[in-house]
């Protein structure tokens, strides 16, 4: 109550200034962290994934013709990027399901 009376004087509206969060808008409202979340969680996981995917690709040239070595790091990039697909479909599927139901859980 007290917030509605410090943003009117005389009975009239004052605008709060740009970077002033308005009182009837939540600045850190849950939708908002779990846009954050979200958004967060798919780059993280897609530079995980591609660092990975780098990583794999560096010890493919460093095998020497070692035929595990090269098993191994052609295991781990197909694994990358299964993940990689994973992520993007994670994302897809988020992005279906808000606007089924009409919520905002991605960041725009």
């Amino acid at each position: 109550m007290i917030k509605e009376l410090a943003l009117k004087v005389s009975g009239e509206s004052i605008i709060p200034p740009k970077g002033v969060p308005n009182p009837g808008n939540a600045f850190l409202s849950t939708q908002n962290i779990i846009q954050v979340s979200i958004t967060l969680i798919i780059i993280i996981a897609t530079l995980a994934a591609l660092a990975v995917i780098i990583f794999g690709g560096i010890r493919w040239i460093v095998s020497g013709g070692d035929k595990e070595k090269l098993q191994g790091a052609r295991n781990m990039i197909t694994y990358a990027l299964v993940g990689l697909i994973v992520i993007f479909l994670s994302y897809f599927i988020i992005n279906t399901i808000s606007n089924f139901f009409g919520i905002k859980l991605l960041g725009s």
